[in-house]
This record gives structure tokens, sequence and C-alpha cells, in this order.
């Protein structure tokens, strides 16, 4: 695939990413915080007010770290 699952294609005009948050925002959702690790935060490139990107240092602790 040689990309992060996140950034695969969805259709012709998102990736996995870009879907998930349009079905947030469908859902009535305002703030929407995508945590992700340094690699990935690096290769995102979307500007949305309403999307806050934060980087995980630790991924290796879990999810709920």
């Amino acid at each position: 695939m040689n990309r992060h699952k996140a950034l695969l294609r969805f259709g012709e005009n998102e990736n996995f990413l870009e879907k998930i948050i349009a079905i947030y925002k469908r859902f009535g959702l305002e703030k929407i915080i995508v945590v992700a690790t340094e690699t990935l935060f690096d290769k995102i490139d979307m500007q949305d007010e309403q999307v806050v990107f934060v980087k995980n240092y630790s991924p290796e602790k879990g999810r709920l770290f």
C-alpha cells in the first residue's frame, strides 16, 4: 500500500480519514480531535477549523494512554 491506511483513498475524492471526519460532521459534531502518530501527523494535509490534530508521541503505550 505504501502509505498509512488512514490516507488510503476512499472513493474518488477522499481518503479514509476525510471520510470519517465527514461522517462525524454529518452527525452534528462541532469539534473533532484526531490523534495521530508523528509519521502520520506529518503527512496530513488538511485545514479545517472544526478538526484539531494532536501528535501522539508514545503510540507504543496504547490507545488509552
